[in-house]
C-alpha cells in the first residue's frame, strides 16, 4: 500500500468537514458549544493495527460502532476508555458527577453521540464521492480493542484509518480514536477519487 502526502492530506480533510458537521449538530442538541480535533491520522493494513492495539489501548474501552455496506463496505467505531466516556457524558449534560460508571441512560446518550460523530464522517465521505450506503443500527459495547480488531469480520488486508480525536466542551479536552474499517477495494475507490481530483486540477491550471 503506497500512500502519497495528497492522499494522506484529502483523506484528513474529508474526515474533518464530518467531524465540523457533527459539532453543529452536537452544538444545537446539547446547547453547548462542542469543538472536533483531528489533529492526525494512520493508515495501515487490519492486520498491523491488530497487532498494536494492546499497547495502544492496553485496557477496555467503550466503543459505539456500526457497519455499512454499499458503494463502501465496512465499519466504524468511536473508542473511549470507560471513564473517559463517562466524563463525556456528564459535561456534554452540563454535570458534574465525576461518577466514572457508565449507566443506562449514559450509554443511550453515549450511543447518540458516537452515531452523530460517526454519521458526519461517513456522510461527508459519501457526498463527496457521491455514492450510497446502507447503514446499520449503532450499537454498544465495552471490549478489548485488540480482539474488537481482530474479530472485525473483514479480510486482514483490509484498511484501517485511524483517526485521534479530540473533543474540546467547556474548557476540557476529551480524547478518543476513530477507526474507518474500509474493505481493499472500498478504500481504492476512495484513493481513485482523490487522484482523479488531483489530476483534473493539473489539467485545468
Amino acid at each position: 500500500m503506497i500512500l502519497t502526502p495528497q492522499i494522506n492530506d484529502s483523506i484528513r480533510e474529508m474526515i474533518n468537514m464530518g467531524m465540523g458537521q457533527a459539532a453543529g449538530l452536537l452544538n444545537e442538541m446539547f446547547n453547548t458549544h462542542i469543538t472536533i480535533k483531528i489533529p492526525d491520522i494512520n493508515i495501515s493494513l487490519k492486520h498491523k493495527l491488530s497487532s498494536m492495539a494492546a499497547q495502544l489501548w492496553p485496557e477496555s474501552v467503550s466503543v459505539v460502532w456500526f457497519p455499512f455496506s454499499g458503494a463502501l463496505e465496512g465499519a466504524s467505531y468511536i473508542l473511549l476508555r470507560s471513564g473517559i466516556a463517562s466524563n463525556l457524558v456528564d459535561l456534554l449534560g452540563g454535570e458534574t458527577t465525576n461518577d466514572s460508571v457508565l449507566d443506562l441512560i449514559k450509554i443511550g446518550a453515549l450511543i447518540e453521540v458516537g452515531n452523530i460523530v460517526l454519521n458526519g464522517v461517513i456522510g461527508t465521505m459519501v457526498n463527496i464521492l457521491n455514492v450510497r450506503l446502507n447503514y446499520a443500527v449503532p450499537d454498544y459495547h465495552e471490549a478489548i480493542a485488540s480482539q474488537l480488531i481482530s474479530e472485525n469480520t473483514l479480510e486482514p488486508d483490509s484498511i484501517v484509518i485511524m483517526a485521534k480525536t479530540c473533543f474540546e466542551i467547556k474548557g476540557h479536552m476529551i480524547n478518543s480514536d476513530m477507526l474507518i474499517c474500509l474493505k481493499s477495494a472500498s478504500f481504492d475507490a476512495i484513493v481513485g477519487y482523490v487522484n482523479d481530483m488531483f489530476e483534473g486540477y493539473h489539467e485545468g491550471r
